[in-house]
């Protein structure tokens, strides 16, 4: 399948279908979970977090332009003052927060989180 792929898409381009299904997919989600929220309510987690670490993990950094496209669309839909001031350093966060741990786990010699449960619980326990 991959050989099909590069034999019509050059190099450059292959990236580009998942950081837009990245991107797409990250917005929709950051956008339900905005109108699902009560007002004046401030959440421990941000499901769309999660997306961003398992695209991140499982599409390299592939998906990562589509990460912070997807941010920057939630972030200026969650700001009331829409000023690129004011978005563009919470799009960088949100996509910091998801490659910074990708890349930590990676170093760390992790190459297989989502195997099972215990798999991703041993990924994030301390080691003795």
């Amino acid at each position: 399948m991959q050989d099909v792929i590069a034999k019509y898409i050059g190099p450059r381009w292959r990236s580009w279908p998942v950081a837009t299904l990245a991107a797409i997919c990250l917005y929709t989600m950051g956008g339900v979970f905005i109108h699902l929220q009560q007002e004046n309510t401030i959440y421990l987690f941000w499901p769309p977090a999660g997306f961003a670490f398992a695209a991140l993990w499982w599409f390299g950094r592939r998906a990562a332009p589509g990460i912070a496209i997807g941010s920057l669309l939630v972030s200026y839909f969650i700001a009331n003052d829409h000023h690129i001031v004011s978005i563009v350093p919470i799009a960088l966060i949100c996509t910091a927060e998801a490659l910074f741990p990708v890349w930590w786990l990676r170093r760390q010699g992790i190459r297989d989180i989502f195997h099972n449960a215990e798999s991703i619980l041993n990924s994030f326990s301390p080691r003795h």
